[in-house]
């Protein structure tokens, strides 16, 4: 972050990460083994309300930005998707059941849609680098902090025209580890 200040092609971009106070209740979530219960956690995200309140946070933080959002399974990522075409929005799912040319294509369309949303259930992790976009959704709770800085950070690949990425938590994940740009050992 602090190279990015001096020279804005490299490095990391700083965040700028909200969080709207109606989320789902961490506490209230069911684990299974070291992480939240996927199936459960989903029909708690899927409820009408944090699907509404998931657009209204876009809304309210990110209107009009290239957006990536990370829902809890494909179910919850299909019906974030839907809330967000119903909205009027440009949107897409992208899960790892379809082909490597759906796929492929909705990664071009991402790449070069300035207003895109690309709803997806941890297919854009790894090794997925677009320095274009401006804003996370982190759609979902996780226990693991790799995977909630691992999911934060695709908005922080730098480009010239953009010197902080938003990141809007909807799970409690920065209060419970910390924000993205925190110092860790």
């Amino acid at each position: 972050i602090d190279l990015n200040k001096t020279k804005p092609d490299r490095g990391l971009c700083q965040n700028i990460t909200f969080a709207p106070k109606e989320t789902v209740d961490r506490a209230a979530l069911k684990v299974k083994g070291n992480e939240f219960d996927e199936g459960l956690m989903s029909v708690t995200f899927s409820a009408p309300k944090h699907i509404k309140n998931t657009v209204a946070a876009y809304e309210k933080w990110a209107k009009g930005t290239k957006t990536i959002i990370f829902n809890c399974n494909v179910s919850h990522s299909k019906d974030v998707h839907a809330a967000f075409l119903l909205a009027g929005y440009n949107s897409r799912h992208l899960d790892g059941s379809m082909s490597m040319t759906e796929r492929r294509y909705i990664l071009q369309w991402f790449a070069v849609t300035p207003d895109a949303i690309l709803n997806n259930c941890l297919v854009a992790t790894t090794g997925f680098d677009e320095p274009t976009i401006e804003t996370v959704i982190m759609n979902k709770a996780t226990m693991s902090m790799a995977q909630w800085l691992q999911c934060s950070g695709r908005g922080a690949r730098p480009t010239h025209e953009k010197s902080a990425f938003t990141i809007i938590d909807m799970g409690g994940n920065a209060l419970t580890h910390g924000d993205w740009c925190d110092a860790r050992d």
